[in-house]
């Protein structure tokens, strides 16, 4: 009350505050009275508060407290009255009644003091303490709000338990200590500035005067360090983040987190880990200079190590933690990676100390303080397996390869290493790499490289007959052709070839210009005894040409026959049906099982006899006496022996030959290896008598040459040039290897065909490449199947004629034939090396200079010739278009390609200008199908059999009775029939031509092979004829492709599934491909067959036992099949596939491109081929509607009288047949139908010819 004083003066204006001694000025929040003892802060604090309600105020400069002069008198706060805007202009001061009076003293951390002695004496010091332990209390001099009393936080003094993985803290006023472990730390570092990976953040610069101590220093001022690698995945992330700031090869050097400051010894992580992963460059590290001891990465991100010289400019790459565990150290240098663990403690993992050098032996030591390498003898550990280097250990540097060298010293060749068996080989360094050209290195100099053009880079062998089958047939080669067991052969004068058809008993003739086969002499298929005007053979083995006449052995007549003509024979020697040991006069002379022949330069025949004889015998040159020359002593069955001639022994010898030394060799076929008979002594040419095998090591010795049954021989090349070098080869047939092998005297090579290993089946190579001819003037390749070869001949072209027997004694009556056929191997051979630049203009046949022949070239008008540069292989494109045949021959497509076809009356080939019928009025001898246009283009339809509206399985006698439950597919044989594909009923059936319906496979869904009535099918797609006798299905719920064997009645299968795991087909050999779901096959009259596979999404084509991909899955071109329809059907048109979609197009498939032809039918569904024109069918927009698309794109109505016609097909005659059905599988107008009824189509000729009436109706021109 008594400070409740108004202050009323008039001259101050009557103030509404008045000063007291309270304020927080020194220590804001704590007010305080003058004496320095605590004051009220409003929330009832020390002794009495008066302050109004909401003062103090806690902001601004209101430290000093005022009181209100009014009748209340509370506290207010406000600023000094220096403040701008201060109120308060009045003050109560107080004094003791008694003592001193106080005063400043000028000291913040002392109580007002007291005037005594005319002096202000300094009060008692203040009081800071704020009862509080986890403070650190003390006072400031000074005025301002720094000065006075300050409590500071003294935790981590008082609790610190010195463990850096813990956080202390002290609990306020009781001082009470608490450690809790850190917890791993959240991501804090964000990576604007880089790029990142597993949690790391990287990034790459770029500095001019750059070594990798600034690089380091850079790195840390970033926040990081240097990159260290721990793995590829790594150095990939890190190249890339280079590249892709700064630009690929931009950065030469690139400085990374590796450094060896032990001089070069070790090498390890900025961090003091070892590698555990190196990149290096070959040949890195190298400290080169002995100042290399520090890491960088290449514009290729491989290491190397570079000095410390500043770089005018380089790139380095820093890293850092995207967040992680707090770093601790405890304290073992055999540790790394120390951190924080979640339960406070530091925790590590064992130091890495493997330096990747098996040099050295790693370990840790404390006393070393870290990593340890002691030199170790582990030089082994550095072999690399590879035999083309040499490999040592070096200390600090680890493994050294050093390659070998195979410097030949030649400057024409290119020398290497083989990485397989480390020897050194050689090529030609005049490669061109044109497998069409013969290449060629003169010298040393610019321009010391010969490529020459023309010729065969590669040969092709041929078959001429058909090898599936032992039987007779004449006509031309590659169709009609069929033989048994050929064996012998020889080249007339007039460059054809006869040959000897043993199991067929005949002598035949092939014309190389007409490409046709003959019966010359003998009674085809039946064995005889004759001479005269109608010889006859029993098993004729050889055939040469003897003077002017042909010498044939007739194996089991025990004799010679010289032919003389077509059909006519004389013996020569011996007596029919009787063997015998006789020389003498041939009237009374005998032989014993004849077999190879040979003619010397005087034109004495020699004669081998190869069963129960094995002797030499010779035929004088003036035809009157024969003679034993060799093998006299032989037992009968046979023996070994080399020396005097008249001792020596033999095994079965077939062939012989001489060269043009005179010296005869012969094929001792039992005792496997060729003998030679020069100067009266028999000795060993070539091969390991006594002992069968296979040695295809090119440049063999011929003293470790290996033949399995050597059984014909023929001295093959140029004469011998002494002025050259050149020596021409001799040529064994290996029977029991399916080759023909070259031997001279500079060693031997694989010349012709495969060798095959037991349990597969020679026809099926046919037509591999391997091997090449090894002769000192030929350098061309030959290879195919060759199943059990028997004899062999050279045209005048240098083309080889090679029979293939097809067992390998076709004369032992207990062995049977398996493919027996007819080769040729047609190839042109470059000149000899000196002859060579002689031939700028032209190329070489058989060792001359000849006129120049384009490469590749097959002799066959029918087909367009091509070489591939990149491999040599020939090709021989179909060219039906092609007239250049012989006259009265025409061009026509075979499955071996196209070939000049000569017409036939039964099997005889006709010679041009003959007629048909020889003159005579035989209609049935007419090669052609004759009849006449038709005329009109209007169909008449016709039900052949099963009913549109009722869907099952039922066989009938009655067509019309018979029930059809889904039929996929439709096809013909050459009878008139129509094979059904009913894949409702998952069966085949078949309908004859008298109308008879009858199942031929066993119904219901299933797989088996076998027998044809067993065999099961599931929802079968695709049927079509591939010949006579065979028919191949598209069985898609099996995903395989089946062939039916007709004659046999039996089932296989032709292409299987991948398996459960396949989702797709593949390419490839007959053997190894597979389809995917197939629903859709066609067999091309050319011999391809084309598949609609992968589930409809891909076409595929099976020829020559290779299976392709024509339009892929995933197609190149837009507008392609694969984001459109599914093919549903093929056929083929003018050497052309064609596949018809469920939309509204038919593609066509040329060069592997993709055309639309656009029809106004939305679903063509199914389609066939006649010569001239597509019929198509479907249903959607046009229900029902047949068209016919000519060739010239226009279409026609043929009819539009069916429900929904789902499979059409068409005859040879030009028929067309149609499943159609009225019974829905699903709702909906575009809906297919189940095809249960057969319909047919057939032209409404008028003026039209019904066959053969006259001899001018037979015309074939």
């Amino acid at each position: 009350a008594a400070l409740a004083l108004r202050c009323k003066h008039k001259e101050l204006g009557g103030s509404e505050f008045a000063w007291i001694g309270l304020s927080d000025y020194v220590t804001e929040g704590k007010w305080i009275w003058p004496d320095g003892t605590a004051g009220p802060d409003g929330s009832g604090g020390a002794g009495y508060d008066g302050f109004k309600n909401g003062h103090p105020l806690s902001e601004g400069a209101e430290h000093f407290a005022a009181i209100q002069n009014d009748s209340l008198g509370q506290w207010w706060s406000l600023p000094s009255k220096t403040q701008q805007g201060a109120s308060a202009q009045c003050y109560v001061c107080e004094r003791p009644l008694f003592g001193w009076l106080p005063c400043d003293d000028g000291d913040t951390c002392t109580v007002p003091g007291t005037c005594q002695n005319k002096a202000c004496k300094a009060g008692a010091a203040l009081q800071c303490d704020d009862s509080d332990k986890c403070t650190l209390d003390s006072c400031k001099p000074g005025l301002g709000s720094q000065a006075g009393c300050k409590y500071t936080d003294n935790s981590q003094a008082i609790c610190d338990d010195a463990n850096v993985c813990t956080t202390d803290t002290c609990e306020g006023g009781t001082g009470k200590c608490t450690s809790t472990p850190i917890a791993t730390l959240a991501v804090t570092n964000v990576c604007t500035d880089g790029f990142t990976d597993s949690g790391r953040c990287y990034r790459a610069f770029k500095q001019t005067n750059l070594n990798w101590s600034l690089a380091s220093t850079a790195c840390e001022v970033w926040g990081g360090k240097l990159a260290s690698i721990a793995d590829k995945a790594e150095n990939d992330v890190v190249f890339a983040g280079v590249t892709k700031t700064h630009g690929a090869q931009a950065c030469t050097t690139t400085f990374i987190g590796m450094n060896t400051l032990n001089e070069g010894k070790v090498w390890q992580w900025q961090d003091g880990t070892s590698f555990k992963y190196t990149s290096w460059l070959k040949g890195e590290p190298n400290n080169f200079g002995g100042n290399e001891f520090f890491g960088a990465m290449n514009y290729q991100g491989q290491w190397k190590d570079v000095s410390a010289s500043p770089l005018s400019t380089a790139c380095y790459v820093c890293e850092r933690a995207l967040a992680g565990p707090k770093v601790c150290d405890d304290g073992d240098p055999c540790t790394a990676s120390d951190s924080c663990s979640s339960k406070g403690k530091c925790e590590s993992q064992s130091l890495g100390c493997e330096d990747g050098n098996p040099c050295t032996i790693a370990s840790c030591s404390s006393k070393a303080k870290g990593c340890t390498y002691t030199l170790a003898d582990t030089s082994w550990l550095c072999n690399d397996a590879n035999p083309c280097t040499t490999d040592t250990c070096k200390p600090y540097v680890g493994c050294e390869s050093k390659a070998k060298s195979c410097d030949d010293g030649d400057c024409c060749t290119n020398d290497a290493c083989d990485a397989k068996t480390g020897k050194c080989t050689t090529t030609s360094k005049c490669d061109d790499g044109n497998e069409c050209t013969f290449d060629d290195c003169t010298g040393c100099g610019k321009n010391a490289c010969v490529n020459a053009t023309g010729g065969h880079a590669k040969a092709v062998v041929r078959i001429l007959s058909d090898t599936t089958v032992a039987a007779f047939g004449n006509g031309t080669a590659g169709v009609d052709v069929k033989t048994n067991a050929p064996m012998g052969a020889t080249t007339w004068t007039d460059g054809s070839v006869f040959f000897t058809d043993t199991r067929n008993h005949a002598v035949r003739r092939f014309d190389p210009k007409l490409e046709t086969v003959n019966l010359y002499a003998g009674t085809a298929e039946k064995a005889g005894t004759a001479s005269g005007n109608s010889v006859a053979f029993n098993l004729p083995v050889d055939i040469e040409t003897y003077k002017d006449k042909l010498a044939v052995s007739d194996w089991n007549n025990h004799r010679i026959i010289a032919l003389t003509g077509t059909n006519k024979g004389e013996i020569l020697v011996g007596q029919t049906g009787k063997k015998g040991f006789v020389d003498g006069p041939v009237a009374s002379a005998k032989l014993t099982h004849p077999h190879g022949m040979a003619v010397d330069d005087a034109g004495a025949l020699f004669i081998s006899e190869s069963k129960a004889s094995h002797r030499i015998r010779k035929l004088s040159a003036d035809g009157k006496t024969l003679t034993t020359i060799a093998g006299a002593t032989s037992p009968t069955i046979g023996g070994y022996k080399e020396g005097a001639a008249a001792g020596a022994q033999f095994s079965g010898p077939t062939g012989m030959v001489f060269d043009d030394a005179g010296v005869l060799f012969i094929a001792d076929r039992d005792n496997h290896c060729i003998r030679q008979l020069q100067n009266g002594v028999v000795s060993t040419y070539a091969g390991t008598c006594l002992q069968s095998g296979i040695n295809l090591q090119p440049g063999t010795q011929l003293s470790n040459v290996k033949f399995n049954s050597p059984t014909g021989l023929l001295h093959y090349g140029a004469p011998q040039n002494a002025a050259s070098g050149s020596s021409p080869s001799l040529l064994v047939v290996d029977t029991g290897n399916h080759l023909v092998q070259s031997v001279s005297s500079t060693g031997y090579g694989l010349f012709i065909g495969y060798h095959f290993l037991s349990g597969q089946n020679p026809a099926s190579e046919v037509g591999e490449t391997c091997g090449a001819i090894l002769t000192d003037y030929s350098v061309s390749t030959i290879c195919a199947g060759l199943p059990f070869p028997g004899g062999i001949t050279d045209l005048p072209n240098g083309d080889l004629f090679i029979t293939q027997m097809g067992s390998k004694d076709p004369l032992d009556g207990t062995q049977s034939t398996n493919s027996p056929g007819l080769r040729l191997a047609q190839a042109s051979f470059p000149c000899t090396l000196p002859n060579a630049s002689k031939c700028s203009s032209a190329v070489c046949e058989a060792g001359v200079c000849g006129q120049l022949v384009p490469a590749c070239n097959d002799f066959n008008p029918c087909t367009i010739d091509s070489c591939d540069t990149k491999t040599g292989n020939c090709s021989f494109a179909n060219a039906p278009s092609k007239t250049s045949c012989a006259p009265g021959r025409f061009c026509q497509a075979a499955p071996l390609g196209s070939v000049c076809i000569a017409p036939t009356c039964g099997n005889k080939v006709l010679e041009p200008g003959e007629e048909c019928d020889n003159g005579k009025a035989d209609l049935s001898a007419c090669s052609a199908t004759c009849s006449l246009p038709c005329k009109s283009e209007k169909w008449s339809k016709s039900l052949l059999a099963g009913q549109p509206s009722d869907s099952k399985v039922f066989d009938s006698n009655k067509p019309l009775q018979a029930r059809f439950k889904d039929i996929t597919g439709l096809s013909f044989d050459k009878q008139g029939g129509v094979y059904v594909l009913d894949g409702g009923g998952h069966l085949l059936r078949y309908v004859a031509s008298n109308g008879v319906v009858s199942s031929l496979s066993k119904g219901g869904a299933g797989f088996k092979d076998g027998a044809l009535k067993d065999a099961k099918f599931q929802s079968p797609e695709g049927i079509t004829t591939q010949s006579d006798d065979t028919v191949v299905i598209a069985d898609r719920g099996n995903s395989r492709l089946r062939l039916v064997d007709i004659n046999k009645a039996t089932v296989s299968t032709l292409l299987m599934s991948g398996g459960q795991n396949q989702s797709t087909s593949t390419d490839g050999a007959l053997a190894t491909a597979t389809t995917y779901y197939p629903q859709g096959v066609y067999a091309d009259l050319s011999g391809p067959l084309y598949i609609n596979d992968d589930n409809g999404n891909s076409v595929r084509r099976l020829a020559d036992g290779i299976v392709i991909t024509l339009l892929p899955k995933k197609s190149e071109q837009s507008g392609g099949l694969l984001g459109g329809p599914k093919p549903i059907s093929l056929v083929s048109l003018a050497d052309k596939p064609y596949l018809a979609v469920e939309a509204e197009g038919v593609f066509t498939i040329e060069n592997q491109k993709t055309k639309t032809l656009k029809l106004g039918v939305s679903n063509v569904y199914a389609m066939t081929a006649t010569k001239t024109e597509l019929i198509l069918g479907g249903y959607g927009k046009q229900t029902g509607e047949v068209l016919a698309l000519k060739l010239d794109g226009t279409a026609r109505p043929m009819s539009t009288a069916f429900s929904n016609p789902v499979v059409i097909a068409a005859n040879s005659k030009g028929d067309v047949y149609v499943a159609d059905g009225k019974i829905k599988k699903s709702q909906g107008n575009s809906a297919p139908a189940l095809a249960t009824a057969i319909y047919t189509l057939k032209q409404a000729c008028t003026g039209a010819s019904a066959g053969c009436t006259k001899d001018a109706d037979c015309d074939d021109s």
